[in-house]
């Protein structure tokens, strides 16, 4: 995925969280790549300082997988032995 094109479409706290969206994107078509997911999963520390993990894709992608990741949300609301997307903040 080019550089040229691409916009932030979330950024999480939790590595585990971006890459959970991110599989989440793939299985409904939408192509994206994490950005800060190494840092953030070697050094903890480091991530909330880096700004954390960014959901990245095409420009072109970007309102199918906002509406995508806001329907994900909504549906991992915290239930028991369910992992919420608490950390996940809109790019605004």
């Amino acid at each position: 995925m080019s550089d040229a094109g691409t916009v932030t479409f979330a950024m999480f706290q939790q590595p585990e969280e971006a890459a959970m969206a991110q599989a989440y994107l793939a299985e409904n078509g939408v192509e994206s790549h994490l950005l800060g997911e190494v840092i953030g999963t070697t050094l903890n520390y480091f991530g909330t300082a880096t700004g954390g993990v960014r959901l990245q894709g095409l420009v072109v992608d970007s309102e199918r997988a906002v509406e995508l990741l806001t329907a994900l949300k909504r549906e991992t609301k915290p239930k028991k032995g369910r992992v919420a997307l608490s950390s996940m903040q809109r790019n605004r």
